[in-house]
């Protein structure tokens, strides 16, 4: 269980640091480690196992999501999040409809879970509530109801903010950081600039957020604050 705990972790820091292959090695290694009777019938481990996913989402491997085998029906927490992690990828990739398919398999799993299921200490049931908001927000943005998708992710947002404490956090992605960037796309500066500021009150100094506020200042013609806030994410500016 802890050696669990410190992959599940060193996966998750490394995540927010912008470091793709030792998160993914992380991911790997946790999987890696677990008894091997685990690996037949998961059990409390279930949500672990799909770790991996949450790094290809977080650096945009969308295709290697799409490659990734499909998960036993034993694992039901994990097969849930591969239908989650392969809508989120179709949709980026501008392929709503394929994403929808994988939506309804997400809920028709999710009916599957049996009582009880949890990823880490967090219960199953509100870690998906932020994954279905968050998926129907990013396919309702492909579908161009952006009005629509941000108020979606807001909700998403609302469930994440919700969550129980746990380290790692249950929900590994900040669903700021995809607000922040999609309302940024649409030059809703206002929505994508308080996205980031309210994700750097939660998570100080992250490089995904300082990033994107950095861009979002820039475009308001706020450079020396804008350079201020990228510097911030380079490590030789200490």
């Amino acid at each position: 269980g802890d050696r669990a705990h410190n992959h599940h972790f060193q996966a998750w820091a490394a995540m927010c640091g912008g470091r793709f292959e030792p998160a993914r090695d992380a991911a790997r290694n946790l999987v890696a480690d677990l008894p091997a009777p685990f690996h037949e019938n998961p059990g409390p481990f279930d949500g672990f196992f799909p770790t991996e996913l949450h790094v290809l989402i977080r650096f945009g491997r969308w295709d290697d999501i799409l490659a990734t085998p499909t998960f036993a029906d034993s694992f039901p927490v994990s097969l849930a999040m591969q239908h989650y992690a392969r809508g989120i990828a179709l949709a980026a990739k501008g392929d709503p409809a394929a994403a929808r398919a994988e939506q309804e398999q997400l809920i028709r799993t999710l009916e599957q879970l049996p009582e009880g299921a949890s990823i880490g200490i967090t219960p199953a049931g509100p870690i998906f509530d932020v994954a279905k908001a968050m998926l129907e927000g990013e396919i309702r943005y492909r579908e161009g109801s952006f009005d629509e998708a941000f108020a979606m992710l807001q909700t998403a947002i609302a469930n994440e903010d919700a969550l129980r404490y746990d380290e790692p956090r249950g929900w590994m992605t900040p669903v700021r950081h995809a607000l922040g960037a999609l309302a940024l796309e649409q030059g809703r500066l206002d929505l994508s600039e308080q996205a980031y500021r309210e994700d750097l009150v939660r998570n100080p100094e992250n490089g995904w957020a300082l990033h994107g506020l950095a861009e979002c200042l820039e475009r308001q013609g706020e450079t020396e604050e804008a350079a201020a806030a990228e510097n911030s994410t380079d490590p030789e500016a200490e």
